[in-house]
């Protein structure tokens, strides 16, 4: 066996390995399986010259998709800035009533579907939805709109929020609880200390959980294509299954794919090369006292959690409740219950066996040449596998600061925003009532792919 090779970082005097070279051979082709869908996006979007890309990309319409695909992504990922930071801040600080069920309870709505949860806000806030008939003996013939970008930002932003909640939590627990009692020994109150003191050092947990957002949005289809919002998913199905010549959907697939990579060179810019150096947690923070703010801290985890996971677990409880009650038999879940376990086991470990060799060299070689081959290769698959290696990797830095690390990183996630769209349509909720769809009306709306299927007029 030959003795490894030192390589310099350019980040100090500590020297890295070359991996093996079995090693390097399985990452490169994991890297190169992975930017096959990339490089058919390009042949693609090149057959027919720099013509008809010039044309499909200065279009105001193409134009215009971009705007709003980028407008939702900024506006889901603020928002779920703005919902994480103060309810990891609550759970992981504050003597907060039940702060460890609460903490719980908040990062549970990742484990339900976008789409599903698209789903039940449409049957349960849209204009004859659920709620429309609780309130029709008041008078309330009909409720205002949901459809378009107000309810594709409400839906993304309920489902998607944990992403930042996560992350945020796991570099709060590792924040150094010395410079914040230095800050209070100096007369800095709670809210000073936490805005000058833990904040800052809060931040590259913020922009990973924010990247993790942003490329959900991007690549999201079932929400917006379910509420009638057009981002690039939805025009990318349209496109492809509407028309006879394909390269106009691989040419807005690149685009895409170099929206998501402007959205990973903004996460490195903004994430930088900071370290915050200091001694581990080894001892528990200082808990901050509520006081008179324990009622209003209460009022804003229970409504996070009623709206983000009581509601949907509930509409989806009555739907079964009273499925069973006519009759609708259970196998037919069974079956699909089964099918999805075994797909989503076969896929993780699949994920998880391709990513070991890419994550192994990437660590042990420079990373100014490898981490970009990565990140660009990555760019087109499929963003739930850039989800889960960065949250893993996020709570793996923070299960490391807790056991006695004495410097903090801020190494930012790998990601990459699907180019093609999955096929998963559904009908306006008008034609629904307050049940879901039988599986007969479920095939036969699936059987629609052009714009016909959501028709311009509102129901």
């Amino acid at each position: 066996m030959t003795a490894p090779t030192a390589v310099p970082t350019g980040r100090g005097t500590r020297p890295r390995r070359r991996p093996p070279l079995v090693l390097g051979g399985l990452a490169g082709l994991v890297v190169a399986a992975m930017a096959l869908p990339l490089v058919y996006l390009v042949v693609r979007s090149f057959e027919g010259g720099w013509g008809e890309i010039t044309e499909v990309v200065l279009d105001g319409d193409t134009l215009a998709v971009l705007g709003r695909s980028a407008l939702l992504a900024g506006v889901v990922t603020a928002a779920s800035v703005a919902i994480s930071v103060p309810l990891a801040w609550l759970t992981g600080r504050t003597n907060l009533p039940g702060r460890g069920v609460w903490a719980v309870l908040a990062a549970l709505p990742l484990v339900i579907p976008s789409y599903v949860g698209g789903f039940v806000l449409v049957s349960v806030l849209g204009p004859r939805g659920m709620l429309q008939g609780w309130l029709e003996p008041l008078g309330v013939e009909r409720l205002p709109e949901i459809y378009g970008f107000p309810g594709a930002a409400l839906a993304l932003t309920l489902f998607s929020y944990p992403y930042v909640f996560l992350t945020v939590r796991g570099a709060l627990r590792g924040v150094d609880p010395a410079m914040e009692e230095a800050a209070r020994s100096l007369g800095s109150g709670a809210w000073a200390t936490f805005a000058r003191v833990t904040l800052p050092q809060l931040r590259p947990g913020i922009v990973a959980g924010a990247l993790l957002v942003a490329l959900y949005c991007l690549s999201d289809f079932g929400v917006v294509s379910l509420l009638q919002y057009d981002s690039f998913s939805n025009e990318i199905y349209i496109q492809y299954r509407s028309a006879f010549d394909r390269t106009p959907a691989a040419i807005l697939a690149l685009m895409l794919v170099t929206l998501t990579i402007a959205v990973l060179l903004v996460e490195g810019r903004t994430r930088g090369r900071a370290r915050y150096h200091g001694n581990a947690a080894s001892r528990p923070a200082t808990t901050v006292a509520l006081g008179r703010w324990r009622l209003p801290a209460l009022l804003f985890c229970g409504g996070v959690v009623l709206f983000a996971l009581v509601a949907p677990v509930g509409v989806l409880g009555f739907w079964l409740a009273r499925g069973l009650a006519e009759g609708e038999p259970l196998r037919p879940l069974w079956n699909a219950a089964w099918s999805s376990v075994y797909a989503s086991g076969l896929a993780a470990a699949v994920t998880a066996l391709a990513a070991l060799p890419v994550a192994t060299s990437s660590a042990r070689l420079r990373a100014s040449s490898w981490s970009w081959v990565t990140k660009t290769a990555v760019a087109p698959a499929s963003a739930s596998m850039s989800r889960i290696s960065a949250l893993t990797r996020t709570r793996s830095a923070a299960s490391r600061l807790e056991k006695g690390s004495s410097r903090r990183t801020t190494s930012g996630p790998g990601a990459s925003a699907r180019a093609s769209a999955t096929r998963c349509c559904c009908p306006p909720e008008s034609s629904w009532g307050i049940l879901p769809p039988s599986p007969s009306r479920w095939a036969s709306a699936r059987t629609s792919s052009t714009r016909a299927f959501f028709p311009p007029g509102r129901p």
